[in-house]
């Protein structure tokens, strides 16, 4: 096995296979030269390459990642290198678009593109994991009666920047207009 910044060369039969994977992978390497990886085969037109990931729940949400328009593999494997699995699909389930902009290249649209389309795709978590603020926001609503999906699809437009009473006035607009 060869080691570069962005990829391993892995050798299954003395045949060398270009590998790219995730800053986790690299971090993690055994010492003694083996490694099992899970792979996902991406063939274009002009590109024949293969990602490696340490567990099939990266592996999965990769795939997920990458069938958003606007985000190739690159952009999916930088990602998953921003943070651990967990604290992605709940920022993704939360809304929470700037914390998926700290990726180079994945600007405010496409963060939002991401959140629209694979909020409703994320099997591995609980929808309604949300930070402290949007729990209590939620909390809220719910007294005031209305219906946790209805919450939960009005939660990424609210104007977080003020105080809970703010927040749940900015709610109560979106919600008046659904």
């Amino acid at each position: 096995m060869h080691v570069n910044a962005d990829h391993l060369i892995v050798l299954v039969n003395d045949i060398g296979y270009k590998v790219f994977v995730g800053s986790a992978v690299l971090s993690n390497l055994p010492d003694a030269g083996h490694i099992s990886l899970y792979t996902f085969h991406h063939i274009k037109e002009d590109k024949n390459e293969l990602y490696g990931f340490e567990n099939i729940d990266e592996l999965n949400f990769f795939a997920k990642l990458i069938s958003v328009s606007g985000v190739g593999p690159k952009s999916a494997l930088a990602i998953l290198s921003l943070d651990s699995l967990d604290k992605l699909q709940s920022a993704i389930a939360s809304g929470n678009y700037k914390y998926l902009t700290q990726v180079p290249g994945v600007g405010p649209k496409i963060a939002k593109k991401m959140i629209l389309e694979l909020q409703d795709k994320l099997d591995n978590i609980d929808a309604n994991e949300l930070d402290a603020t949007d729990e209590d926001l939620k909390s809220a609503l719910l007294n005031l009666g209305y219906k946790a999906s209805e919450i939960k699809r009005i939660l990424k437009d609210v104007d977080k920047s003020g105080d809970i009473e703010s927040q749940i006035k900015s709610a109560l607009l979106l919600l008046s207009k659904r």
